[in-house]
């Protein structure tokens, strides 16, 4: 399984590679839902730290499309395929 991350250019002379390789499908399935994992552990440090409702509800709804879309994943991921 090939997984490309594009770099985060933060200005002409420092960008962040973050991930780049040919993975198996289980490596890119742990290296996905560790990143899932924090990007959900951020949300709901900002959920803790926000006083605005509407931004506490966008966060709780990116938190659960994330939640769901891994979900998905790990389920196809599972599946065997059809012979």
């Amino acid at each position: 399984m090939s997984l490309e991350i594009k770099h985060y250019q933060f200005s002409k002379n420092h960008d962040i590679q973050l991930l780049l390789g040919e993975f198996n499908p289980n490596d890119a399935l742990g290296l996905i839902a560790q990143t899932v994992h924090i990007k959900i552990k951020y949300l709901e440090n900002k959920i803790s730290s926000q006083i605005n409702a509407e931004d506490v509800r966008s966060s709780e709804v990116k938190i659960k499309r994330l939640q769901k879309e891994l979900f998905k994943l790990r389920k196809f991921s599972v599946q065997k395929p059809k012979v």
